[in-house]
C-alpha cells in the first residue's frame, strides 16, 4: 500500500505552492488550530525520517535559485516605488519634479505614469 506521510505532504505542497516547509505548516496550524505540538511533531516525524534536524533557517529540499531568475529584478520595486511616488504627489507631500527624480523619467512620462497608475 503506497501513502505519504505528513513529511511528504508538506514538502509537496511546499514544492507546488513554491513556499517553505514552514509557510505550509502556519497554515496549517490556522486550519487546525487544535493541533498540538505541529511544529514539533514535524520535526521529530522529519529527523526520523531522513536523519538530520531542520532549524528554522534550514530548507528541506530548497528551490534552485533559477526559479527566482525571473522574479528579483527590480519589477515589482519598480511598481511599488511609482505607487507610493504618485501617493506623495496626489497628497502634496513631494512636488512633481522631485517625483520625476526620483523615478528617473521624464515629466512628460510622469503625467503618463500618473494617469495610467491604479489604487
Amino acid at each position: 500500500m503506497l501513502y505519504c506521510t505528513r513529511i511528504e505532504r508538506v514538502i509537496k505542497i511546499k514544492l507546488i505552492f513554491n513556499v517553505s516547509y514552514q509557510t505550509v505548516l502556519v497554515r496549517l496550524g490556522e486550519k487546525y488550530p487544535k493541533e498540538p505540538n505541529l511544529w514539533k511533531r514535524f520535526r521529530g516525524q522529519y529527523k526520523s525520517r531522513y536523519g538530520g534536524s531542520l532549524s528554522h533557517s534550514t530548507e528541506p529540499h530548497p528551490l534552485s535559485e533559477e526559479i527566482f531568475s525571473g522574479l528579483f529584478p527590480i519589477d515589482f520595486v519598480s511598481c511599488r516605488l511609482a505607487k507610493l511616488v504618485r501617493k506623495g504627489v496626489e497628497k502634496r507631500e513631494i512636488s512633481v519634479s522631485r517625483a520625476t527624480e526620483a523615478l528617473n523619467i521624464s515629466l512628460h512620462e510622469m503625467r503618463e505614469l500618473m494617469r495610467s497608475l491604479v489604487n
